[in-house]
């Protein structure tokens, strides 16, 4: 409460001094259309205000009259309705050159007021406790040369299935175990949201993100390292965000991760890094090692399997090998070729959990189950590599829906025969026979 400010007028200071901004490409033409999502857009926006206070900036591009229009709308409490503040002419032609989401970045970013830019996804929240730490997290910025703060997040989708929680795991262990570590070693960059940006910095460097590469976001952070700026990371703050809690819509990401890391490869820009003066050489193995390698290795690491399976498959022919090789040799190949990479996993389970009890839940009941998917997943972000190699990689678009029908036999072999299932039935195959070989005392 304030003395001599009514409800209204606080209400009206708090929107002077903070913004939410929506960047809602699509707007335009779901007006156009009268599509229902107009509507729920408008509702969203009378929601935030009814509830919490907050009037939204909605950015969108739309077609007035043959001629396209950058648009900044806000909610009007009085009407009730989204209403126009500026109206922008721009071309004829569709006016981003560029993806979906880093266009609907750049676009938006013109309409940002404040100095402090928090980039975040729908598909994200911070619970209230975290909240509170907000302002501590942008005083880091009172360092002149620090432009971009990055922090872990809480994968809340974790109980929502199975496979939510192989996956919430995966990437709590990125953001949670392997950021910080890149950090330390100088080669943690921008990896999508919720990180906070000094919103000067991004105008000089074109923005949050680039308009082409299926990894858009990581190139505003190779940008910052070129420019010799400081990328930061703090631990005492998270936000929340909900990740793939399907195997359909975790084959997006994942393939995407694969063309990103492939196109990073060979882009113009891990040039200009690895030539840097700002990007020494123990950086750039950090970057390799913990960031595109991981995914250039994946057609190797398959080659490596087929391969070790046909070794195997040949050495039960053998009268020089026997029993109980065939034991040692299977568990030097499971943990070389397959689940070395368990292990961050499990070091940030028993983090988050009581070390006992994380540990056998871990093995015993988390282990055997995520095993497989992720083995199935080395194939995804092989596909991805392929794609990319070949100059055919496209933006995949990851909606996070809730996934409650199921995919048929014809589906999943349309979209999964030949890079998933195929080569998993030779494989096992391979597998099996060989096992049969090295158990056949006639041999």
């Amino acid at each position: 409460e304030h003395p001599d400010w009514s409800e209204e007028k606080i209400r009206e200071e708090i929107n002077k001094k903070y913004q939410l901004l929506w960047g809602a490409q699509g707007y335009g033409d779901q007006l156009a259309n009268n599509d229902p999502k107009a509507e729920e857009t408008r509702y969203l926006a009378e929601m935030a205000y009814r509830l919490y206070g907050y009037i939204i900036d909605i950015a969108y591009i739309q077609k007035r009259d043959g001629v396209f229009y950058s648009v900044l709308a806000r909610y009007n409490p009085a009407s009730g309705r989204i209403e126009d503040v500026i109206a922008n002419k721009l071309t004829s032609e569709w006016p981003l050159a560029s993806e979906g989401k880093p266009g609907n970045q750049t676009h938006a970013l013109r309409y940002v007021r404040g100095e402090r830019n928090m980039t975040i996804d729908i598909n994200q929240d911070f619970y209230i406790e975290q909240a509170l730490k907000i302002p501590h997290l942008l005083s880091v910025f009172r360092d002149k040369k620090l432009d971009l703060i990055g922090y872990p997040e809480d994968i809340f989708t974790e109980d929502y299935s199975l496979v939510g929680k192989f996956h919430a795991i995966a990437d709590r262990t990125f953001n949670s175990l392997v950021q910080p570590v890149l950090f330390l070693l100088g080669a943690r960059f921008h990896y999508g949201h919720p990180d906070v940006w000094r919103t000067s910095a991004i105008r000089q460097i074109g923005g949050v993100s680039r308009s082409y590469p299926v990894n858009e976001d990581i190139f505003g952070g190779y940008e910052l390292t070129l420019r010799g700026r400081k990328i930061g990371y703090v631990m005492w703050i998270e936000a929340g965000k909900a990740r793939e809690v399907s195997w359909a819509t975790t084959d997006g990401i994942f393939r995407k991760f694969g063309m990103g890391a492939t196109q990073q490869s060979y882009n113009r820009y891990l040039y200009y890094l690895n030539s840097s003066k700002n990007f020494n050489i123990l950086q750039q193995l950090a970057h390799l090692y913990g960031g595109i390698g991981y995914y250039l290795r994946k057609p190797w690491v398959i080659a490596g399997l087929f391969a070790y399976l046909g070794f195997m498959l040949i050495g039960g022919v053998s009268g020089f090998a026997a029993f109980p090789a065939e034991l040692l040799f299977a568990v030097f190949g499971i943990v070389l070729f397959a689940q070395s990479i368990t292990f961050t996993g499990y070091a940030q389970y028993i983090i988050d959990n009581p070390t006992i009890k994380g540990t056998l839940e871990f093995w015993f009941k988390i282990f055997p189950l995520m095993s497989p998917f992720f083995m199935a997943h080395v194939f995804t972000n092989a596909v991805g590599v392929d794609l990319a190699q070949k100059g055919i990689a496209t933006y995949v678009a990851t909606g996070r829906g809730f996934m409650l029908s199921h995919l048929g036999i014809d589906k999943i072999y349309d979209n999964f025969g030949r890079s998933h299932v195929i080569p998993g039935v030779i494989g096992t195959a391979m597998g099996i026979y060989g096992m049969l070989l090295w158990q056949n005392i006639t041999l």
